[in-house]
């Protein structure tokens, strides 16, 4: 046998390990640094994509062909692509967050696992945004003097509230009766919202970017309009009331998921229109608002047409005019009922406020309320109201609608999902958005139109999330859970610009 003197080793100094660690971290700079370079093609695609007709362009087809092309080679050079796209500029991989989190159904096939194409979106914009961040490190390691060290960023009273939904969420997860279901609910309706709010809050948005957002949300909500409208014209997705006419579900389950989306996206058009920008952002505006408003309408959603839109333009009205809203405020509701009457002979279901749809919403209501008496601390857990619902609350009264996954009401969706704690969350986020908000516009220059215009978006969106979150899905929709995070995201960059005004934007 052969002994080994552990004396007789000589280990290495501290100096030398820590000579060897630098030595590796050197090498690992540089190969970061090479690697970025390789991506930027030496800043050559960074300068193309800051030109946005092309770079919008660009994107759109790389994205198009991922989603749409049946071969899953393409797709996965496609992917490829888009993230080199999204490294070079952050702002294109929002944007496509935004526009598919609305096209939440829709899979993208990459051989080993279809998944939603949101979800690839956000994945490859996350991955961008660390592998910048990596490259700023290496760059700073390498050349101190001509880089600078990454800002570190501060957090603020908003940041700790959508960690404390986060934590909630997951401490619902410990009395949860159907696990997969909950972990389920948790990772789209909460985690990736959430993340992508810090995506918002980690990114250097300008005045322009945010208007960039803006425009995507008016034009996201223009494609579900126009496809709901395709649809039902060809009669591929319809719904037929009792009364024989039929209702627009463009690419949702329900006819009022229509109504719920464009209700967040509306306002920020109908901002466009008011304020005096040039003729082709209130034309954009203008056609967006049409569209949109037409296809509330002929989705014959209750709560969109006398709640949600409602307060949305009357908060956008108030904000525009403040205390001289009175006059166009009577205007649109006197116009709003010369419209919505002769519809009613049309769509009778408009203004049937005591149909079927508003009893079974009260005998949902009431039997939400008795789970919350049975488990007024915790609730049920998220993504378990179904499977109680039907087995033990559903009265026989309501036995025609036993598939319902929420209580229709923003106050008991987080009661019976995530608990006391989650309505004290969702009572902070309204407290804590709007006090913000209310901050930024009294601060506002009015005359900054680009700033005027995303204001009045946040007050309507917010409004409307309110009103029809009275009688139906506030938050736990996908589509809807990324448009609440974009809101707070939106509103974090107003109130703390990242740049001075420059002399080329619009004001009056």
């Amino acid at each position: 046998a052969t002994r080994v003197s552990w004396g007789a080793i000589r280990l290495p100094s501290p100096q030398v390990v820590q000579q060897a660690l630098e030595w590796l971290l050197g090498v690992a700079a540089s190969f970061i640094v090479m690697t970025g370079l390789l991506i930027t093609w030496s800043e050559a695609i960074p300068t193309f994509l800051r030109r946005d007709p092309p770079a919008l362009a660009l994107t759109i087809v790389t994205a198009g062909i991922a989603a749409l092309s049946p071969v899953a080679i393409i797709t996965l050079a496609a992917v490829a692509v888009l993230f080199v796209l999204i490294y070079n500029r952050l702002l294109l991989g929002v944007m496509l967050v935004i526009f598919w989190s609305a096209f939440f159904m829709t899979d993208l096939d990459l051989l080993i696992q279809a998944f939603a194409v949101v979800e690839i979106c956000f994945a490859l914009t996350v991955a961008a945004l660390i592998a910048r961040s990596m490259v700023a490190w290496a760059q700073h390691r390498r050349d101190p003097e001509s880089y600078p060290p990454p800002e570190r960023p501060r957090l603020i009273p908003l940041d700790g509230l959508v960690l404390a939904f986060v934590a909630i969420a997951f401490l619902s997860l410990t009395w949860v009766e159907f696990w997969s279901q909950a972990t389920r609910e948790v990772r789209i309706m909460i985690l990736e919202p959430a993340l992508f709010y810090a995506l918002l809050r980690l990114m250097r948005l300008e005045r322009r970017d945010l208007l960039w957002l803006a425009d995507t949300l008016i034009f996201t909500g223009a494609a579900i309009a126009v496809m709901g409208f395709y649809l039902y014209i060809t009669g591929q997705s319809v719904v037929e009331t009792d009364e024989g006419a039929g209702r627009l579900l463009s690419v949702y389950g329900s006819p009022n998921g229509v109504g719920l989306y464009l209700g967040r996206c509306l306002p920020f058009a109908l901002a466009y229109v008011l304020l005096p920008f040039d003729s082709l952002r209130r034309g954009y505006g203008a056609v967006a608002a049409a569209i949109m408003l037409l296809a509330v309408l002929f989705s014959q959603s209750r709560g969109a047409i006398l709640l949600g839109i409602p307060a949305a333009v009357a908060a956008v009205l108030l904000a525009w005019r403040g205390r001289r809203a009175l006059v166009p405020l009577t205007i649109v509701a006197v116009a709003g009922v010369l419209i919505v009457l002769p519809l009613t002979l049309v769509l009778p279901r408009i203004g049937d406020l005591t149909g079927d749809t508003a009893f079974f919403r009260e005998h949902l209501w009431y039997s939400s309320v008795n789970l919350i008496r049975e488990k007024p601390l915790t609730g049920v857990g998220p993504d378990q109201f179904l499977y109680w619902y039907r087995s033990r609350y559903l009265l026989p009264e309501a036995w025609e609608e036993p598939d319902l996954r929420v209580p229709h009401n923003v106050l008991l969706n987080h009661w019976v999902a995530l608990g006391v704690l989650g309505v004290l969350a969702g009572i902070a986020f309204q407290a804590a958005y709007w006090r913000k908000l209310w901050h930024v516009y009294q601060c506002l220059d009015k005359t900054d139109l680009l700033r005027f215009a995303l204001v009045l978006g946040l007050f309507g969106s917010m409004a409307d999330f309110l009103a029809h979150g009275l009688v139906d899905v506030g938050y736990f929709s996908i589509n809807l859970a990324f448009v609440f995070f974009l809101s707070l995201g939106m509103l974090y960059h107003l109130a703390h610009p990242s740049e001075q005004p420059a002399p080329d934007e619009e004001r009056v």
